[in-house]
Parts: structure tokens; sequence; C-alpha cells
């Protein structure tokens, strides 16, 4: 067989499991959850014919484990019939990063409501249409159903979906209310960091101050974008870093006190009909 028909082994397992990410598939093959039909290890970079045969009996046998081991403690806000409204708290995934994560909103919905996984066909599935950061609590859209999932994707696509969260940020700003209108797009080099660019996706932020302290203050933030990082980007790009933000805060290992995580809670969300929200309060820990 010539050269060039050959393929990448990762680039062929993407293709039978379309939900796990390129880190997910490069993990199972360095764990050996992927082997030739004779027990052979695979590399990423493996070139191999299109109908090779691939075991990957061990991989299946992991995922369907990951479901039944989650606990994590998740508060149900409102239940519809294709979506459920949760309080994520922080400090866990809405889905899993990781091929070994176990313990996020995707997984432990897919234990205590196993129907659920009936109603998705792929392998892992990211079943809330949006996200939130690990250490940003409040709420979050859970699919039950593919109809669920894809009519809030619509939505968020669309930007029809207003979103509130409340901040408590470093410094002291001049003006009670101030918007910030700046595209953001990934930091060169640096994965997993974003930053204000030209060339990056819009994005828009209307931030109101609810509390001042003497070198912090609580303020409500209202978005329609939903880039990622954008809130944490946009209040550091104007001197006032989220407490507990260790990516975007220059001078985080110089604050007098810092907090387990974030403080960035979403409380409120809203999109034509569907209007859900949590207290408007968020203490200072």
């Amino acid at each position: 067989m010539e050269h060039h028909s050959l393929v990448r082994v990762d680039k062929l397992l993407q293709g039978r499991y379309p939900t796990l990410t390129s880190r997910q598939i490069e993990e199972a093959l360095t764990h050996h959850l992927i082997t030739g039909d004779r027990g052979q290890w695979l590399k990423k970079g493996s070139r191999v014919e299109p109908d090779f045969t691939l075991d990957t009996q061990r991989l299946d046998h992991h995922m369907a484990n990951l479901h039944s081991q989650a606990d994590v403690p998740i508060t149900i806000v409102a239940e519809e019939p294709n979506w459920f409204v949760i309080d994520k708290p922080a400090g866990i995934h809405s889905h899993p990063i990781s091929l070994f994560d176990r313990n996020t909103v995707s997984n432990w919905f897919l234990k205590n409501y196993p129907q659920i996984r009936n109603e998705f066909s792929q392998v892992q599935p990211a079943i809330s249409p949006h996200r939130l950061d690990r250490d940003t609590s409040g709420l979050l859209i859970v699919a039950k159903a593919q109809a669920g999932y894809n009519h809030w994707r619509a939505l968020f696509s669309e930007k029809k979906v207003t979103k509130n969260y409340l901040a408590w940020c470093w410094g002291s700003p001049s003006q009670d209310l101030f918007t910030v209108d700046a595209p953001i797009g990934h930091t060169p080099g640096q994965r997993g960091r974003m930053t204000l660019s030209e060339e990056g996706t819009p994005a828009v932020s209307q931030v109101t101050v609810v509390q001042k302290e003497s070198d912090h203050f609580l303020c409500e933030v209202e978005i329609r974008t939903g880039v990622t990082h954008q809130i944490r980007v946009h209040l550091s790009s104007q001197g006032f870093p989220i407490l507990g933000d260790s990516l975007y805060d220059k001078n985080f290992v110089r604050r007098r006190s810092q907090p387990t995580h974030q403080l960035l809670r979403a409380y409120s969300l809203r999109a034509n009909a569907h209007n859900y929200s949590l207290p408007r309060e968020f203490p200072k820990a």
C-alpha cells in the first residue's frame, strides 16, 4: 500500500469517538487503552491503513466506569422537559477535560440519570450547551436530551442569551457603570490563556459597581457574548482582576489574601421566555 494512503491512528480514532478531544485521544493511546488487534501499542503519530483493526475494549470499559463513580455536590435549581438548570459549585469542571476526570457535572448526571445516556449516542458527551470555568460557580444548563442541547446551542449562537454575574474584584473604579467592548483571542504560546486581540472574537461586558470596600469591590457584569474567560480578561484589562484569579491577576502572589477559588458567580440567565436566577448576593470569602 502507498504511504500516502495511510492515516494517523489518532485521526482514525477521532472519527470513531467524535466527542473525545485530541488530548483525550492521546491519553487513551499513552495509557494503552487502545491497541492494535494483536495487542501492539500505538502512538499518536502512528500511521496505519484506513481499515486497520483497533482493539478499543479497554477504552470502552474505562468510559463505562466513569459514569458510576462521580461524586460532586450538585444543586438542581429547575427541571424542564429537556434540560436541567443547576447551581454549579466552584472547583469542579462542567464536563471532562482529561479522560480520567470523574467528578464533573456531566459525569454526575450520567451516573444519576442514566436515561440521558440513551439520548446522546456519542461517547462521553458534553451535555451542557455552554460552560462555566472550573472555579466559577452558578447557573448552568444541563441537557436531558439532544433537543434541549440543540435548543440552547442555537440561543447561544444567535446571542439571544443574557447572563449576569457577580464578581469581587481588586481595585477602586472611578465610575460605577462602564462597558468593556474589546475582542478576545488566545494568547500566543500560552495554552489556556486568553487576551485582548484585534483579531479575536468580539466581546462586550457591561459592568455595574454594587459595593465598594477599601481596596476591592463587588460588581455585576452582564454579557450576551460568551467568549472563553471573557469577564476575567475584560476586568483584568481595566486593572480590576477578580479575587482568587491566579491566571489574570499579575499581582496575585503579592495580594494580602486570596480566596480558594476566583470569586465569580453566574446568578441570572435569560433567553426569550426562559428566566432563571439565584439570589443576587455573593459574600466575599
